[in-house]
C-alpha cells in the first residue's frame, strides 16, 4: 500500500504552514491524526482562545488540495462571565 503525504496547516491569530507533511495510508488516517493533534494543540493553548477567537486546521494532500478543515470557535456566554467571574476577553 502506498502512503501519501498530508499537510496540517494551522491558523490561530497567525498562520503555521506544514511544509514537511506526514505520510498516512488513507485520508481518514490523516483526519484521525489531525483531530488528535488539534485537540492537543487547543488544550495547550486554551488561554489565547478569547471570546470569538477562531482556531482552524486545514488538512491538505501533497498537491495542496484541502481535504478537511477542523474549526474551533470559542464563545463566552453572558452567564459564564456573570456567574463565574470570567472577563469576556479571557478565560
Amino acid at each position: 500500500m502506498v502512503e501519501l503525504r498530508y499537510h496540517f496547516h494551522v491558523r490561530s491569530g497567525s498562520y503555521s504552514r506544514d511544509e514537511q507533511g506526514t505520510h498516512f495510508a488513507t485520508p481518514l488516517a490523516a483526519l484521525r491524526e489531525g483531530i488528535e493533534t488539534a485537540g492537543a494543540l487547543i488544550k495547550d493553548d486554551f488561554v489565547s482562545l478569547s471570546d470569538g477567537a477562531e482556531w482552524v486546521m486545514t488538512i491538505t494532500d501533497a498537491a495542496g488540495l484541502a481535504l478537511f478543515e477542523l474549526q474551533f470557535v470559542s464563545r463566552i456566554r453572558p452567564a459564564a462571565a456573570h456567574n463565574r467571574g470570567c472577563a469576556n476577553d479571557r478565560l
